[in-house]
């Protein structure tokens, strides 16, 4: 009789564990966009300070350049864990941003490198734009205020 008693308890511990179990995942996925969406955000910031810190004299500062370099390319990493808790077409979107971050790094490459034919086949007509869009859109999905 006692063993009955407390399987049947132990059945109903497992039931109500069970029960509980869908939404802490999605709350666990919460937690996991929004841990994301701030290293993402800090990356943001982090890029756009470097860039700032080159100014125009990029062509002199070839140390800063690969700074910017660096810091797009943590971006980029952040990036990639965002999307994996995302929707897909917010993926999507990451995903453009992210190509376009490599992109601006092999422009930045061949302007260190002073290969300037180079560099100009990566400055594309739609480049500025794609960034800026990019950018755009990682900052509604995460919520995150223009700077």
């Amino acid at each position: 009789m006692t063993r009955a008693l407390i399987a049947s308890l132990c059945g109903l511990v497992l039931f109500a564990s069970g029960c509980g179990s869908e939404k802490s995942a999605q709350e666990k996925t919460a937690a996991e966009r929004k841990t994301a969406c701030s290293r993402a955000a800090a990356a943001m910031t982090a890029y756009h300070h470097a860039g700032q810190a080159v100014g125009a004299d990029f062509l002199e500062k070839p140390a800063l350049v690969k700074r910017v370099i660096a810091s797009a390319g943590v971006l980029r990493v952040r990036l990639r864990t965002l999307s994996l808790v995302t929707s897909s077409a917010e993926r999507q979107q990451l995903e453009e941003l992210q190509a376009t971050l490599i992109q601006h790094e092999k422009l930045l490459g061949a302007i260190v490198a002073r290969d300037l034919p180079l560099a100009h086949k990566y400055a594309t007509a739609g480049f500025e734009q794609a960034l800026d869009s990019g950018q755009a859109n990682f900052r509604t999905i995460c919520k995150v205020p223009k700077e």
